[in-house]
């Protein structure tokens, strides 16, 4: 497993997208070494923990788990994962081993 970091493109803290130089990087190396994306993580500053409906509307990838991080509660943040494909969003379960 690997984890990769993006520049978000947008450098907002209201919107974000993978930079297109990170994104041919990542997808390059994912693809050179046989590797499956397994997920996809990004923050909400001031919302929960759910997707948005630009969340929604630009899910690409229908296999990957879509993790999201609320900062919304900065003494507590609140991280939860889901599925995201044909603009339907389906919670998965988190478990930490």
């Amino acid at each position: 497993m690997k984890v990769f970091r993006a520049a978000n493109a947008y450098a907002s803290p209201l919107r974000y997208e993978i930079d297109s130089k990170d994104l041919i990087k990542i997808y390059l190396e994912i693809e050179g070494e046989g590797w499956e994306l397994g997920g996809i993580y990004h923050s909400h500053t001031k919302s929960p923990a759910v997707p948005s409906q630009t969340d929604i509307n630009e899910a690409r990838w229908p296999d990957a788990v879509y993790l999201i991080v609320s900062l919304a509660d900065a003494g507590n943040p609140d991280v939860r994962a889901y599925r995201i494909a044909d603009s339907t969003v389906s919670e998965v379960e988190l478990a930490i081993s």
